[in-house]
């Protein structure tokens, strides 16, 4: 029996003279850092203001904590603290949609559960307003241009400027997607992707606040292990990096990784540079597993477990996280049986100090480099 969930009420258009629509809010947390071109393009294409929340920072996780029960997961916490931050700027709705289905598979998969449940914790936290634009995203039941046009009839727009607009969108997430597969990192993948079309006149984004760029409050402390100056000089490492993008990209929550390991003379490989059909092949050699996601992670780890050119893998995930225990159970039960590398797992929560981050991963590439060094030594031995 499908759950009856309860609609929010529509946003009103812009008052009489009036030069800009809406003030939607965007947090800047969990499925944006997928998405955001794509949510960004199609309301400022509709006439709305987009107000983005900033990078995650110290208070804006400490609001999400203060308002949610200790059990759930680092982002989700840290989600609700933008959803507040929102609220308090003003805004006459915040995008926060019900994310169900994003393939439709022969086999049924769905994406995490706490996606399912956004607009409802939500509207719980926010207490009623501002109002949400909080329709299904279900791919196995509609198009993804239906959902679009569900947003735009919650804006009171015709269903031809939203299919207009969501052609707009997907050309600017299409760019988001390349750019990031390109190596770009999320800020500027993001501002190549809406950089190439700005949209029509009169829209404008308010963007974060000074001194709220992405990183602000994620300081890298330098290497301080006896390795640390040497690692580049005794060899080149190269680790590839998996987990959420959500996790990956926020530099609060993860700690700058990217930061950490080029300052340890690391060359960083992210999933996200990974062809999806590579993935895909990859997921399909293992057991079935319904989470969309997941199944990125899974085929990612396999696929940088057969490459020769990664000497190891930094697992990043976090604490709370329903879906992590199956998939590390099966790649350590079945990836590493095909093939083995190294894989650090590393678990963040808001507990989780800066100084454990960075001996971890001093550690982690210290042994490494012996690995690496030792293998050098018996081919020359045996040479």
């Amino acid at each position: 029996m499908a759950f009856p969930f309860r609609r929010t009420r529509r946003v009103p258009r812009a008052n009489a003279g009036q030069r800009d629509g809406p003030r939607i809010g965007l947090p800047r947390a969990l499925l944006a850092y997928r998405y955001f071109p794509l949510w960004h393009r199609f309301l400022t294409e509709l006439g709305c203001t987009v107000v983005a929340s900033p990078a995650t920072n110290k208070d804006i996780l400490a609001a999400g904590i203060r308002v949610t029960v200790d059990d759930v997961c680092i982002p989700l916490k840290a989600y609700v603290g933008h959803l507040l931050y929102l609220k308090e700027q003003g805004v006459d709705g915040i995008m926060v949609p019900r994310v169900f289905a994003i393939e439709n598979s022969p086999k049924r998969r769905f994406t995490c559960p706490k996606f399912m449940g956004l607009p409802d914790l939500a509207r719980a936290v926010l207490d009623g307003s501002p109002r949400l634009l909080d329709a299904d995203l279900n791919v196995r039941e509609r198009p993804v241009a239906d959902t679009f046009v569900e947003i735009g009839r919650m804006l009171e727009r015709s269903k031809k400027a939203s299919l207009a607009a969501y052609g707009a969108a997907a050309e600017a997430q299409a760019r988001f997607d390349a750019g990031r597969a390109g190596g770009c990192d999320f800020s500027r993948a993001v501002a190549a992707a809406l950089g190439g079309n700005p949209g029509p006149a009169g829209r404008r984004t308010e963007t974060s606040p000074p001194g709220t760029e992405d990183g602000e409050g994620a300081g890298v402390a330098p290497a301080t292990g006896p390795e640390a100056g040497s690692l580049a000089e005794a060899t080149t490492l190269v680790i590839a990096t998996v987990g959420h993008p959500y996790l990956l990209s926020d530099r609060f929550l993860s700690f700058s990784l990217y930061e950490r390991l080029e300052r340890l003379g690391v060359r960083v490989v992210d999933a996200v540079s990974v062809q999806r059909d590579a993935l895909e092949r990859e997921a399909a050699k293992y057991a079935e597993i319904s989470w969309s996601y997941e199944r990125e992670i899974l085929g990612a780890v396999s696929h940088f477990m057969t490459r020769a050119d990664v000497d190891g893998i930094v697992f990043l995930t976090s604490f709370a996280c329903g879906t992590f225990p199956v998939v590390s159970e099966i790649v350590e039960r079945e990836v590493r049986r095909r093939a083995s590398k190294p894989v650090l797992y590393l678990i963040v929560d808001e507990m989780t100090g800066e100084a454990g981050i960075q001996t971890r991963l001093e550690s982690f590439c210290d042994m490494l480099v012996d690995r690496e060094l030792r293998t050098r030594g018996c081919r020359m031995a045996g040479g």
